[in-house]
């Protein structure tokens, strides 16, 4: 295909389905034997669990996590066979260890067992009905940053805008009461329309710190590497050029749970790189309404679609 001028994205919590993976796995020994590793790794059915759920039992963060992890790594794995080479590599959330598992910077097993901690910090970090997150679409995100001040200050409760996710598109996390109230605001006064997440804790804010505080510690005895390819980190939005102190890789991933994932950002960084299109690994679709949003012409490739995979074989050949 020649040089490469693809931008990877790595797809976060909420796109879980059951079946997931079923059908590739189905398909090929190599990606069964990914899942059997990671259940292996983490002492659980994960497998069975993406494949047949059921759904509340793959809902749960300890298990959403690992399963959209070893999904994307499958597709990781797919991609080198259908010629994709990418340029840039970023996630969305979760998805951003992903990325620094395609980078060289940490093992899949050492991921693995990473990400299922940090859900089960997340979970109990807050108690549940504690804490809340609402999606906020329409509203300008510098009037929600607004917003959102005003009524933490008046309140004395956290609320702030946890996800940037595109232009019209951010959500907040905090405190139920001062969700809420924020929400209400934005209801009454004519500044956007809302949706209420079904989450297990409130993502990204100051109310995660003691789920940060065990993930940096359980980071402290996992090996990572410098990376070998470009990353964007979602506490930064920059593209981080290889080589990275790992100390940096670590720091970054710690800051990302209680700090607001810059998505809109990170996308704009990758397309200024000049790749030529972006190519989504990890479960559904969610990210191609993002990147409409930033980009609306801007093509993109879903390994979790078999017409998406039928397309880059072809291609592929051709090439």
């Amino acid at each position: 295909m020649g040089e490469a001028t693809e931008m990877f994205l790595f797809t976060g919590q909420g796109a879980q389905y059951v079946g997931m993976g079923a059908e590739l796995a189905d398909e090929r020994p190599d990606i069964q034997a990914m899942m059997d590793r990671a259940d292996e790794v983490l002492g659980t059915p994960l497998g069975q669990i993406m494949r047949h759920g059921p759904e509340e039992t793959l809902r749960l963060t300890e298990n959403t996590q690992p399963a959209i992890l070893t999904l994307a790594m499958a597709h990781h794995r797919i991609s080198a066979e259908l010629g994709l080479s990418p340029s840039v590599l970023m996630g969305h959330s979760l998805g951003e260890y992903a990325a620094w598992v395609a980078a060289g910077s940490i093992a899949f097993e050492d991921a693995l067992k990473l990400v299922r901690l940090r859900g089960q910090a997340m979970q109990e970090a807050v108690p549940v009905g504690v804490g809340a997150m609402v999606a906020v679409i329409s509203t300008p995100s510098d009037e929600l940053e607004a917003l959102c001040a005003k009524v933490a200050k008046a309140r004395g409760e956290v609320v702030s805008v946890s996800v940037y996710n595109c232009p019209g598109n951010t959500v907040i996390s905090g405190h139920a009461g001062a969700v809420e109230a924020v929400r209400k605001e934005v209801e009454e006064g004519g500044l956007g329309s809302t949706i209420e997440l079904s989450v297990s804790a409130p993502f990204h804010c100051a109310l995660l710190e003691p789920a940060a505080k065990r993930l940096q510690e359980a980071m402290a005895s996992v090996a990572f590497e410098p990376n070998k390819l470009p990353v964007v980190p979602n506490v930064t939005a920059e593209v981080v050029a290889p080589g990275c102190d790992p100390d940096q890789i670590r720091a970054w991933l710690v800051e990302q749970v209680v700090a607001p994932v810059r998505w809109d950002a990170s996308l704009r960084a990758g397309l200024e790189m000049g790749v030529s299109r972006a190519v989504s690994l990890g479960p559904g679709k969610m990210l191609r309404g993002h990147m409409k949003r930033v980009s609306r012409r801007f093509p993109m490739v879903i390994l979790d679609l078999d017409k998406d995979r039928r397309a880059l074989r072809q291609e592929a050949s051709d090439g």
